[in-house]
């Protein structure tokens, strides 16, 4: 399977400019937005959260407890999926998630290294949603001159403790300090934290400079992540917006940049070994059982194939096996150039 697609694939978008969102319509194409089954309430996804082994301070429980139930919708153009009501998460709901988890910022990710090959040595480079400032590091050590923007106060203290000039402020707030004219402006896992991404793309690309690279990665909703169900991570207030590449190369359209490449993180295996047990789940068992594990045949199977699932990728990973190559894993990244 070709991890990469060039620029002849992007779609030509329904419209253009700056249009505020329409009532069922896509933000980034215009095409129609159609309702996915099924709500998420405050209440279930905290509870799903609890589950896992995540808490929350007080306030993030207050925040929660004013939402709205939310619903996808998902574009029958470009495949985007947007939440409505879009729950917005605070900077104390990402630094529990922070603090909790030791993989919440990686230090190493598949995108980075693909970032990397953009970076030349003299480059200004700004990372958007810097976290512990992991890729400025290594930005860092090819000579280039990083900064940072990221809102999360636990991990920009971290960055900043590495030497990096990082602001607390959105990408256009913070254009007085950080200015124009970076060679390489990146937003890893970012964009589908943001309630507006065109407003937030066009920021990043008004932060580079003519001929500058922007690189956007986020979870593909057409790789691994399609096998998983109820994933707590890929909802509101986390997740606002789902991404398929050919949504990617239409927001690119639209805002006119040029389409350098486009690739698909393959199958990770030390981070995703549960979407191969929510292939298993939801493709080969269909979804049976998910309501009673632990008494119904195809529950028994969904127990017996979730744990074979990771303990297949245990092994695999302490022979050496890192990815599946052939499947498509957490990630889409996109490559572009601003014209002019």
């Amino acid at each position: 399977m070709d991890a990469t697609k060039k620029e002849s694939l992007a779609p030509t978008p329904r419209s253009r400019g700056d249009a505020p969102f329409k009532p069922g319509r896509c933000p980034i194409c215009s095409g129609r937005l159609m309702a996915a089954p099924g709500q998420y309430t405050p209440a279930e996804v905290l509870a799903q959260w609890a589950r896992s082994g995540q808490s929350f301070p007080q306030d993030v429980h207050d925040t929660f407890a004013a939402y709205a139930p939310t619903t996808l919708h998902r574009c029958d153009h470009c495949g985007c999926g947007f939440f409505r009501p879009a729950w917005a998460a605070s900077a104390a709901f990402y630094d529990a998630l922070q603090t909790d988890s030791a993989t919440y910022y990686l230090e190493e990710k598949w995108e980075y290294r693909r970032a990397l090959r953009q970076v030349q040595a003299g480059d200004r480079v700004l990372d958007i949603g810097c976290g512990a400032g992991f890729f400025l590091e290594l930005a860092r050590k090819r000579g280039a001159i990083g900064v940072g923007i990221e809102t999360a106060p636990s991990a920009r203290a971290q960055a900043v403790s590495r030497g990096f000039e990082v602001h607390d402020a959105d990408v256009a707030e913070a254009s007085a300090q950080i200015g124009q004219n970076f060679d390489v402006v990146c937003a890893f896992q970012v964009l589908e934290h943001v309630p507006d991404p065109v407003a937030f793309a066009q920021a990043m690309a008004d932060r580079a400079r003519p001929g500058g690279t922007l690189i956007l990665a986020v979870p593909n909703a057409e790789g691994s992540l399609r096998w998983v169900r109820n994933l707590t991570s890929n909802v509101p207030p986390h997740h606002l917006t789902t991404w398929t590449d050919i949504a990617l190369l239409a927001l690119a359209a639209r805002l006119g940049l040029r389409v350098i490449e486009i690739a698909y993180e393959p199958l990770d295996m030390v981070h995703h070994w549960d979407h191969l047990a929510g292939w298993w789940t939801n493709v080969v068992l269909r979804g049976r059982g998910a309501d009673d594990p632990a008494y119904t045949p195809a529950g028994f199977l969904r127990r017996v194939g979730r744990l074979s699932c990771r303990t297949a990728a245990k092994t695999a990973t302490r022979a050496g096996i890192l990815t599946i190559p052939w499947i498509r894993g957490h990630t889409v990244a996109v490559t572009l150039r601003k014209i002019g």
